[in-house]
């Protein structure tokens, strides 16, 4: 027996990580589904709001992160050619999704920017020899 032998009758750690980040990179589209869902509504009309964008934005990076961490898993316990034929569908399923799935970016400077004064809807005008202006 070889060394690599050695190394894939004892995966260790590597296989746990793999799984885990192809979890995350093949079940984030259904968050970023429900957070479309929610931004936009279902027969209703919604416009997205700032927790939408950062929902995106942070399953966006779990999955990105779950992709990599496949493929350094990979990588540290020797892993077959299949398995990065499977963790390259798995990155193409997660960039795609990614990519359909988006919330648009918010204009966060509209956040702070004062709400706009309603006018007076009892006001009156008063014209110079009108009948008000008494």
């Amino acid at each position: 027996m070889s060394s690599r032998d050695d190394e894939l009758a004892n995966p260790g750690p590597g296989v746990a990580g793999e799984a885990v980040g192809s979890l995350a990179a093949l079940f984030g589209p259904v968050a970023l589904l429900m957070n479309v869902w929610n931004a936009y509504g279902f027969l209703t009309e919604s416009t997205p709001e700032p927790r939408h964008t950062i929902f995106y934005a942070v399953v966006a990076a779990i999955m990105l992160t779950g992709v990599a961490w496949t493929f350094v898993s990979a990588r540290r316990r020797n892993a077959r050619v299949i398995a990065y034929v499977w963790h390259l569908l798995v990155g193409i399923w997660a960039v795609t999704a990614i990519a359909l799935l988006i919330v648009p970016q918010v204009d966060w400077r509209s956040l702070n920017d004062p709400s706009p004064v309603e006018q007076n809807v009892d006001y009156n005008p008063c014209y110079s020899g009108g009948d008000p202006c008494g």
